[in-house]
């Protein structure tokens, strides 16, 4: 009997052992009950304004209204940048089962390249689901057909109207306006992001590029009551969007298109200002291309075309392309020499036809071989004699020959209100060394007078300088908007900015005038513009070499690409000048014939 009493229970060290697990038990209930208390004052509290806005968010809906993109006019409110309607397919990502077979379906009903799909994915992984994406812009007729015809098929996709961007002159003008194309990424900041979402167009170069944020607008919207599942109850509230302001151009259209036009089928570039406050009248570019095809997504077989051709149509010449200046550059240099009292108006030289430094072997050829004879500064100009100007460069040494040039602009950013604008080059002692490694020589100073070696400038410099000229030393920065008008009718006009004068004496501005008035006179080099013109006009022909042509072969026989380049500068009227012009065709001679048909455009003249 005595193994049965060893099993019998201990009750009072159960009931002591039980009490110590219920005293645990009650301490981590506690514990656990303060920490529940803890986290639901946290959200309640702490987190209020945060799930208060998502609760909201949850009933509420914003949907944005895009702006009207501002219309872009010329000087006499003719259109150069529009919006007309157009349509558009929209995904609902989160209204789809399986968006990838949905993009793999509408792609072959529409016709929608892999790029499109891509850039569409990559939208679709940076954003909401619930968020409305444009699948293909543009829609043909045929398309808008072929959506609807399965349409029940896909209630995630929607067709909606919008504005699109068109330039009814097509090339022409592309150069000053630019073009706007959808983008395919979002900027990073929240404000600029909303509004590229609910107007994926953004301006790329051009005027529609520098005024971006003046033309584009303000997004509004709409505050919509949503249920459970996202669809629309009520609008609750509307935010007008505020339209983007509209642009007036200094450009005359009419001008521009005949600077164009007149390039024909030749490289180059005319630029056209108004002395008097730096308006551009006229900035062509030759050849151009038609920013149409930008708007709603380029094929890849128009940019293969546009970027590999030889003549770049992309290629903004009046503001990128650096050129010599050849003998453009002699007005310019006798003004300076003048105003320095380094020659006197009546010295002159005895031109044989080339030219020897003292002590030197080589010889610097005119580009008449018998030369001119006796020749002074008037003449000079007026004939473009390169033996004169290659004394002078030496009589005025290559510290004066730079002062001058910087006073009209050349090597600096003329500071136009474009993008991308080269600043061009002239060239000094210490350049060369840090760039060439090589010390300065007489040769390159004697090249300088000329408008050769190392100097070069952008077409649009070359008219700022011009009109400087004209305007005897008072010059305005180049700028292309003349008025901007708000949403509200609000018109504010541009106001010239005039930069730092160059003082000489009227006698001295007349002097170079006169000469550059005989340049289009009987025996001056500017027989190719003609000596008939029925208005005043004071000018300089120059010719830019790119092979060192020492035989004298005739231009007309060389490869064309080897060709001189011609250049032609010129102002009219030549008292209180209106217009100042630059012409510079590439491996061609046309470039005072360009000259002649936009003066005669300004004046309304007729040509046959």
């Amino acid at each position: 009997m005595f193994y049965k009493h060893k099993f019998l229970k201990n009750h009072i060290h159960e009931k002591a052992l039980l009490q110590q697990r219920l005293a645990v038990l009650s301490i981590i209930i506690l514990i656990a009950t303060l920490a529940l208390l803890a986290r639901l004052f946290f959200l309640q509290v702490g987190q209020y304004d945060n799930y208060s806005k998502k609760s909201d968010n949850n009933q509420y809906k914003l949907e944005p209204i895009a702006p009207k993109r501002g219309i872009i006019y010329d000087r006499n409110r003719k259109v150069l940048a529009e919006n007309i309607p157009a349509h558009r397919l929209e995904i609902t990502p989160n209204k789809s089962k399986n968006i990838d077979l949905t993009l793999t379906k509408l792609s072959k009903i529409l016709n929608i390249d892999q790029t499109t799909i891509n850039a569409f994915k990559t939208e679709l992984e940076s954003g909401s689901k619930n968020k409305v994406i444009p699948l293909k812009m543009k829609l043909s007729e045929k398309d808008i057909a072929r959506f609807y015809v399965d349409k029940y098929r896909y209630p995630e996709a929607e067709i909606k109207s919008y504005l699109i961007r068109s330039y009814p002159n097509k090339e022409i003008g592309a150069s000053v306006l630019g073009y706007v194309t959808h983008i395919n990424s979002l900027p990073t900041d929240d404000d600029e992001r909303f509004i590229y979402q609910v107007n994926p167009f953004k301006g790329v170069i051009g005027v529609e590029s520098s005024y971006e944020q003046t033309l584009r607008g303000i997004p509004g919207y709409k505050k919509l009551e949503v249920n459970a599942k996202g669809k629309n109850i009520e609008t609750l509230e509307v935010q007008s969007p505020t339209p983007g302001s509209n642009l007036i151009l200094t450009i005359d259209i009419e001008l521009q298109k005949i600077a164009q036009l007149a390039l024909k089928n030749e490289l180059g570039s005319v630029v056209v200002i108004d002395p008097n406050n730096g308006e551009i009248l006229a900035l062509a570019t030759n050849p151009s291309y038609d920013p149409n095809y930008f708007v709603t997504g380029i094929t890849k077989q128009m940019i293969k075309k546009l970027s590999n051709s030889d003549t770049k149509p992309m290629f903004n010449r009046a503001i990128k392309g650096q050129f010599p200046l050849a003998s453009t550059i002699k007005p310019f240099l006798g003004l300076g020499a003048l105003d320095k009292d380094i020659i006197d108006p009546s010295d002159s030289i005895y031109d044989k036809g080339h030219y020897i430094y003292p002590n030197t072997t080589h010889v610097y050829r005119d580009w008449k071989l018998d030369g001119h004879g006796k020749v002074n500064l008037h003449k000079a100009i007026k004939i473009s004699c390169d033996t004169y100007f290659y004394e002078l460069s030496i009589k005025m040494g290559i510290e004066n020959i730079v002062d001058t040039l910087d006073k009209f602009g050349f090597g600096h950013k003329t500071n136009i209100d474009l993008d991308d604008e080269a600043q061009g080059l002239i060239a000094t002692p210490i350049w060369k060394k840090e760039h060439k490694g090589a010390p300065w020589y007489v040769g390159d100073t004697i090249l300088s007078g000329i408008g050769q070696g190392f100097l070069l400038t952008t077409p649009l410099q070359l008219a700022q300088a011009t009109a400087t000229l004209a305007n005897h030393g008072y010059g305005y920065t180049p700028h292309l908007i003349k008025s901007t008008i708000t949403a509200s009718g609000e018109n504010n006009p541009a106001i010239a900015q005039p930069l730092a004068p160059f003082i000489v004496s009227d006698d001295n501005w007349n002097i170079v005038t006169t000469a550059m008035e005989a340049v289009v006179k009987q025996g001056g080099t500017g027989f190719r513009f003609g000596y008939d013109h029925p208005y005043s006009i004071a000018a300089k022909t120059g010719t830019a070499q790119l092979y060192r042509n020492e035989m004298k072969v005739a231009n007309e026989t060389m490869p064309k690409r080897i060709r001189d380049h011609s250049l032609f500068i010129g102002f009219s009227p030549t008292k209180n000048a209106k217009l100042a012009v630059a012409v510079i065709a590439e491996n061609s001679e046309i470039a005072p014939k360009v000259a002649r048909a936009v003066f005669d455009q300004y004046y309304h003249i007729k040509n046959d």
